[in-house]
């Protein structure tokens, strides 16, 4: 269980960049950096947009999945489809001339 979690922060972390020093300059640096993978970056700003807007966007996702299974329950289609034959026929017309011709 160690290694997993071990790769999933390295993998977060990302790759670290050593420092980029001149070799004719008096300025040295110490300390790298590390550069987060695109999708690293991209499960940080989700998780960000989450724990800012939580109090909006959790209604909503419960709103939308109540409405998803009340769309695609099994029970409520199959009466839907019934009423929806019984009120819906199509009958054919009769397109007749209301003069009759002699």
């Amino acid at each position: 269980m160690e290694r997993i979690t071990d790769k999933i922060k390295n993998w977060y972390r990302g790759k670290y960049v050593p420092p980029d020093n001149d070799p004719n300059s008096e300025f040295v640096r110490v300390m790298g950096h590390y550069e987060q993978s695109l999708s690293a970056k991209m499960l940080k700003t989700l998780v960000e947009f989450w724990l800012k807007r939580w109090p909006i966007l959790l209604p909503i996702i419960v709103g939308a999945a109540v409405a998803l299974f009340i769309h695609f329950d099994s029970n409520s289609n199959a009466t839907g489809k019934a009423e929806q034959k019984e009120n819906h026929q199509i009958t054919s017309a009769d397109h007749e001339s209301p003069i009759k011709q002699k």
